[in-house]
């Protein structure tokens, strides 16, 4: 039987990367850098979807990446030109690579931390406030044959 992955088992991803460009230091996930990119691809189900099919989404996280600016980008002026960017195909996939698995990453972590919580505390309360609680069942109906 194989084994069950948890978020316990999630390696939390490099901070740095290095793209192998001249002049370019090596990118370092900030909190700055990660609200933005989240702002953009505020979900992990869309997220990999956007970067692969969305070519405007595709630069804007290249560049915004490779911008050393902190704090929150909101002028595209602001990002580095695409001139000053010369990346190979293997370079941007890196770089996507990077950032997807840094949002999941976060995602995954904080939806088990969610999770956790509220277990904790809804055995810590009172059976009474406890009852209103909805069940998997109760918000999924079961899979099967339609009734209709």
């Amino acid at each position: 039987m194989p084994e069950t992955f948890t978020p316990k088992d999630m390696e939390r991803p490099p901070l740095t990367l290095d793209v192998g460009i001249e002049g370019f230091e090596p990118i370092k996930m900030t909190y700055g850098l990660q609200m933005d990119l989240q702002r953009l691809l505020p979900d992990p189900g869309s997220a990999t979807e956007m970067l692969l099919t969305n070519a405007y989404m595709l630069d804007y996280v290249v560049r915004r990446v490779m911008t050393d600016k902190k704090g929150t980008i909101t002028k595209e002026e602001d990002l580095v030109s695409m001139e000053d960017v010369d990346l190979d195909p293997d370079q941007i996939k890196l770089i996507i690579d990077w950032v997807v698995k840094h949002i999941l990453y976060f995602f995954v972590k904080r939806a088990n931390l969610l999770v956790q919580n509220g277990l904790q505390f809804k055995e810590a309360l009172p059976t009474q406030f406890t009852t209103g609680f909805p069940t998997l069942d109760s918000v999924m109906p079961a899979a099967g044959p339609s009734a209709a």
